[in-house]
C-alpha cells in the first residue's frame, strides 16, 4: 500500500489555512468598500484600509498586488450581488415577466439608494483608474445588457435571441439606466425610486413593442 505523504492543512481552532486567508480577503473587501465608497479611491490609502480592516498590511499582500487589485474586486463583488439578485427575481416560481423586469429594475436603483458607498463605487470612483479597471467597468456593461437581453425575451417572447444578439438595443438601455443612476446619485436621490422604475418601464415596453410590431409586420410580408 502506499503512503499517503499529503500533509493536511495546518488548523487553528478548527478553522484551516485557506479558510483563514479568505476570511482576512473579505475583510479587506468590506473594508476596501467603506474606504472607496466614504473617502474614494485616490484618497484612500492602504494603511487605512488595513486599519479598517483589522489586519497588517503583510495581510493585504497575501491577497492583493495593489490597491487597483482591490478595487477590482470590490466593484466585481458588487456586480456580482446585482447579478444574484435578478437570478433570485427571474428563478421566483409564479413570477410574471412584467414583475419581474420591474423587480430587477428596481433592485438595480434601490441598492444605490439603500448604500450609497455602491453608488460612488459602482458609478463614480471606478472611472478613469486604469485601462485594467475601464475593461471591468465595460464588462459590468456588457452584464446589465445581458440581463437586458432577458427581460426583453422574457417581456416579448416574438423578439428572436439572436436578433437581441446582434443590435445595440440592450447596451443603450443599459447604458441609460446607468446614466440615470448617475443623476439620480448627484442629485441626492430626490426622484422617488417608483417614479424611476416606471419610467423605466415604460421606455422598456415602448421600445419592446415597437420592435415587436416591427418584426410581426415584417414576417406578414
Amino acid at each position: 500500500m502506499k503512503e499517503n505523504h499529503h500533509k493536511p492543512t495546518r488548523q487553528y481552532g478548527g478553522v484551516d489555512a485557506d479558510q483563514r486567508m479568505h476570511e482576512r480577503r473579505e475583510k479587506f473587501v468590506a473594508a476596501g468598500l467603506e474606504s472607496f465608497g466614504t473617502l474614494g479611491y485616490g484618497q484612500a490609502t492602504i494603511r487605512g484600509i488595513c486599519q479598517l480592516a483589522g489586519l497588517t498590511e503583510r495581510y493585504f499582500y497575501e491577497s492583493f498586488n495593489n490597491k487597483e487589485d482591490l478595487l477590482c474586486a470590490v466593484f466585481n463583488r458588487l456586480i456580482s450581488e446585482l447579478e444574484a439578485g435578478a437570478q433570485m427575481i427571474i428563478e421566483t416560481p409564479g413570477t410574471k415577466p412584467e414583475e419581474a423586469a420591474c423587480q430587477i429594475t428596481k433592485s438595480f436603483y434601490l441598492l444605490f439608494l439603500q448604500d450609497p458607498r455602491r453608488a460612488r463605487v459602482q458609478l463614480f470612483e471606478v472611472l478613469g483608474v486604469s485601462p485594467r479597471v475601464d475593461e471591468e467597468y465595460r464588462e459590468s456593461i456588457k452584464t446589465l445588457a445581458g440581463w437586458i437581453k432577458i427581460i426583453f425575451c422574457s417581456l416579448f417572447p416574438s423578439l428572436e435571441p439572436e436578433w437581441l444578439e446582434t443590435t445595440i438595443i440592450p447596451t443603450s438601455i443599459s447604458g441609460a439606466m446607468i446614466a440615470n443612476a448617475h443623476q439620480w446619485v448627484l442629485d441626492g436621490f430626490q426622484t422617488p425610486v417608483d417614479d424611476i422604475v416606471s419610467q423605466s418601464m415604460e421606455m422598456f415596453m415602448a421600445i419592446g413593442n415597437h420592435y415587436q410590431n416591427l418584426h410581426q409586420h415584417r414576417s406578414e410580408k
